[in-house]
């Protein structure tokens, strides 16, 4: 009841944040007026109420079936976020309404919705569903549509997936073809056959083939893939290539890395345990009054906050820092942009109106926390963390407002230029340029 007086609020600032408070607990209490909110005049409150419809509390408040229409309903709304929240939230109903509109989301030109859609129906567990999910596995859709069929079909049928991976493992994002080479890694331990071994062969080929490629990004990207097999005869050459590789350059950083995952492999310890976690950096009074000169004084003073480009497939990015609330975090940007070593990083994350999330940074730094009063908004650029001080830069950027994770990320800057590149972002794009361009830098 105090939280449904602020859903009447002319401001939608208001509505939006009271239907959100209704959706996070997931009390069937709430779902009536959830759906009385699913028609409000706002997207951004829509996008929240349809969250809130899922089939358990829909059916536990007695309203599954106005629940059910009224996202089917929405995946027609003129919003992006509206639809692709409506299709998401279906995934927790299976009946043939359900699954009939799933699948036209399925076939949709809009990953938001065809990812979607394709995890909506590995859930539905419906039989209807694999030949599409097949069909969306082809070379003619995109890595990350591809990449969710096949993920959906292992629970539909492990058969169909099974030669999807085979199909996907030979597509032209890098990411792509390493999700389905570790797909057909675990088949190859548990079932293996001529053909498996056949494939990952030639995977194996391919990406060795490419160290020796004029461009860096290709380079560093066949390293991260090499590191997935930990194949003991690759160690010496990769030894060769650290020990020619400039220090502190990005492929130095990235060698070391690939280096040190293959004989932990081959070490026979599993990951995360017997080797111990790296801990944040340390510094020296000198090192703090530099990073104070040089991001927090003129950020106090008034100057211009720096700001920074990237480029991706889809266009460029440009990016305003936070240098005086988050000046560890932004000096460590700074660092990765300079030396290069985030080229060629991959967005290996990207949740449809959530977040697009690099990969981790291959000799990036583990980062101390430095949480603030920037929230965590639309267009924010946080990075990912396991914990207090465990940042680990690969760079996040937000889709949509998230309350829920507000004091535990650090919010260091936010994107000025390039919103409808940051949305139209596809899993497996990667970082092709990166240059800081102004502000307390250029002093």
């Amino acid at each position: 009841a105090p939280i449904l007086q602020w859903t009447r609020s002319s401001d939608e600032e208001f509505r939006w944040r009271a239907t959100w408070a209704l959706l996070r607990p997931r009390d069937p209490a709430a779902v009536g007026a959830l759906l009385v909110l699913s028609g409000d005049p706002s997207s951004l409150v829509r996008s929240w109420a349809v969250r809130g419809l899922a089939k358990p509390q829909a059916d536990s408040a007695n309203v599954g079936t106005q629940a059910e229409f009224a996202l089917i309903r929405a995946t027609r709304d003129g919003d992006r976020r509206v639809r692709t929240e409506a299709v998401r939230t279906l995934g927790t109903y299976a009946d043939s309404a359900t699954v009939a509109t799933l699948l036209v989301a399925l076939e949709s030109p809009d990953s938001w919705l065809s990812v979607s859609a394709a995890e909506g129906l590995g859930r539905s567990r419906s039989t209807l569903a694999v030949a599409p999910l097949v069909a969306a596995t082809r070379p003619n859709r995109s890595c990350a549509v591809r990449v969710a069929a096949m993920q959906a079909l292992q629970a539909l049928q492990p058969s169909a997936a099974l030669s999807a991976a085979m199909d996907v493992s030979r597509d032209s994002i890098s990411y792509c073809r390493t999700m389905a080479m570790q797909a057909l890694l675990r088949a190859a331990t548990s079932t293996p056959t001529a053909a498996l071994d056949a494939r990952l062969d030639t995977l194996r080929a391919e990406r060795r083939a490419e160290l020796a490629s004029a461009d860096l990004a290709t380079r560093l990207t066949s390293l991260r893939a090499i590191a997935a097999w930990a194949d003991s005869s690759d160690l010496g050459a990769l030894l060769e290539m650290q020990r020619q590789a400039a220090p502190g350059s990005a492929a130095a950083g990235v060698m070391g890395s690939t280096i040190a995952t293959v004989r932990r492999r081959l070490s026979g310890v599993p990951a995360g345990r017997g080797w111990p976690a790296l801990a944040p950096v340390t510094r020296s009074f000198e090192e703090y009054r530099r990073i104070v000169e040089r991001w927090i004084v003129p950020d106090y003073n008034g100057a211009p906050r720096p700001t920074a480009r990237w480029d991706t497939p889809r266009g460029a990015i440009e990016l305003e820092l936070y240098p005086g609330e988050a000046p560890m975090a932004v000096d460590d940007f700074a660092m990765a942009m300079d030396s290069q070593i985030i080229l060629g990083t991959e967005f290996t994350r990207v949740v449809p109106d959530f977040v697009a999330q690099q990969q981790t940074i291959r000799g990036g730094n583990v980062l101390r926390d430095e949480v603030n009063r920037r929230g965590l908004t639309r267009t924010n650029l946080a990075w990912a963390t396991a914990g207090l001080d465990t940042g680990s830069p690969g760079y996040t950027l937000g889709h949509t407002p998230q309350p829920h994770n507000e004091g535990d990320f650090t919010a260091l800057g936010r994107v000025i230029r390039g919103l409808d590149v940051m949305d139209r972002l596809e899993l497996g794009d990667r970082i092709t340029g990166a240059r800081m361009l102004g502000g307390a830098r250029a002093r």
